[in-house]
């Protein structure tokens, strides 16, 4: 599932797969949408199951808690390092 967020500075895209083939699906999801640079993958899987190359835009979250106060500022300090 895909959810589109957009105003007039960014747009901001949600994408939701399975997690047994969400590096994939994450790839194939960029291969098609090329004008996408800057993203961050928020997940609460262990860092391992991500390919190496998608390791610098994870930021994972508790198992417990979710997204709390400190992934959601590293979030934005990611998004914010990539801006161009």
């Amino acid at each position: 599932m895909l959810l589109k967020h957009t105003n007039t500075a960014k747009k901001y895209y949600f994408l939701f797969c399975d997690r047994k083939r969400m590096c994939h699906e994450i790839d194939k999801w960029l291969c098609k949408h090329l004008e996408i640079r800057d993203y961050v993958i928020l997940d609460d899987m262990d860092y391992k199951q991500f390919r190496e190359e998608q390791r610098p835009y994870l930021v994972t979250t508790s198992h417990f808690s979710g997204l709390n106060k400190e992934t959601a500022e590293k979030t934005i300090e990611l998004l914010n390092s990539k801006e161009s």
